[in-house]
């Protein structure tokens, strides 16, 4: 498939790299999130994915730093007790096969 290559106005990459670092905020990669963006504009995904690195907004991670910290440590808490809830269950399961079973 060939492309044909045109100017893109400053206010596209802008938009186009806010679209990739949301879409990697909620957990895409970032050739995902570039994939996605660059079929939407018809470019290839590693010229999207150029944008991205070349953007020097010191800001640009700051909003989803903390957020995302915060939905890695709810995971990690889930998690957690998912574990103790699978010990549980797995220690009930144990006994239970252990207990002697009553004679008719």
């Amino acid at each position: 498939m060939s492309r044909r290559y045109r100017l893109v106005p400053d206010e596209v990459r802008a938009t186009s790299v806010a679209r990739c670092r949301e879409l990697m905020a909620v957990g895409f990669t970032q050739t995902a999130a570039c994939r996605v963006v660059a079929a939407n504009l018809g470019v290839h995904y590693n010229t999207v994915g150029n944008w991205v690195r070349d953007n020097t907004d010191p800001d640009a991670h700051a909003a989803a730093g903390p957020r995302l910290a915060a939905e890695l440590a709810e995971a990690r808490a889930q998690l957690h007790a998912a574990l103790g809830l699978n010990r549980e269950l797995m220690a009930l399961v144990h006994d239970h096969g252990r207990a002697p079973q009553a004679q008719p």
